[in-house]
């Protein structure tokens, strides 16, 4: 990446704040990240594989991130938007610290 100067400048981690397997809640934590001000990337690792989940049909292991300089306040927001729609999945590292 190259800054107005041309100067080369360091480029910013991505940094994975929630995973599922319901590709529809990854898109739908990834717009409420964006109607916040923080840009996501909604990924998947799978190649297409589709499987019986329990809203329908779901791709493997679908990961939000985020640049690293949003990770806490990324990770805050996801807790309270699954809150509020009553999603009982904590953030990428909360269930395994």
């Amino acid at each position: 990446m190259k800054t107005e100067k041309n100067k080369p400048v360091a480029e910013e981690p991505a940094v994975e704040v929630y995973r599922t397997y319901d590709w529809g809640l990854a898109e739908m934590v990834g717009e409420f990240l964006k109607s916040q001000g923080i840009v996501p990337a909604v990924r998947s690792n799978s190649f297409n594989v589709l499987f019986p989940s329990g809203s329908g049909w779901a791709l493997a292991d679908v990961a939000v991130q985020v640049l690293e300089s949003n990770v806490e306040r990324a990770r805050e927001l996801v807790k309270e938007y699954l809150a509020q729609i009553g999603v009982e999945e904590p953030p990428k590292g909360e269930e395994q610290q």
